[in-house]
């Protein structure tokens, strides 16, 4: 299987998680406003073992992190995922974003996300794919419903309620199965 471990959309670049992205993981993890929704503002020793979970995803399974650039700068401007989740004892292929303030509002989210779909149906051939977000997260349950996500569930992890959003492969039914 050819794996893109970089992907061009129309507007943006991403490139898979390598070492030297540490410093970009201390500066998005240190950020308050990006990190509201993901956690909480991050320690070094939690972003460290972020990097050691996310390098050894990629090397396991080709798939994980990517830092997303605006095509034509070398910048960062947020990160994207598409990486196993186990959750109640099931495995899924999760898909999620994040982005500096300054880069909300401009469909990047969106654009990022339905990337990462077309990855995870065309090239991973997965029935499903799924997204979590907080309730209060309502900007990206936005982007999840205009991606094609309905809402799944409700479920606890850490103390924390979270909600599960899933999008089904295209032309797929339960009874296709």
């Amino acid at each position: 299987m050819a794996w893109p471990c970089t992907f061009d959309t129309e507007r943006l670049r991403a490139e898979y998680l390598r070492a030297e992205h540490l410093p970009e993981l201390r500066r998005m993890h240190a950020d308050p406003i990006v990190m509201r929704h993901l956690g909480g503002v991050f320690s070094e020793e939690k972003t460290q073992a972020y990097m050691a979970r996310g390098l050894a995803h990629w090397d396991a399974h080709r798939l994980g992190v990517w830092i997303v650039y605006e095509r034509g700068s070398d910048d960062p401007i947020g990160r994207a995922v598409l990486r196993h989740l186990h959750l109640d004892g099931y495995g899924e292929i999760e898909t999620g974003y994040a982005f500096y303030q300054p880069y909300w509002g401009r469909g990047f989210a969106t654009e990022i996300t339905r990337a990462c779909l077309t990855l995870g149906f065309e090239q991973l051939h997965c029935v499903s794919i799924v997204a979590v977000t907080t309730p209060e997260n309502t900007a990206s349950q936005h982007v999840l419903y205009k991606c094609g996500f309905t809402l799944d569930r409700h479920f606890e992890r850490d103390g924390e309620t979270l909600m599960l959003f899933r999008v089904m492969r295209p032309g797929y039914s339960a009874s296709s199965a």
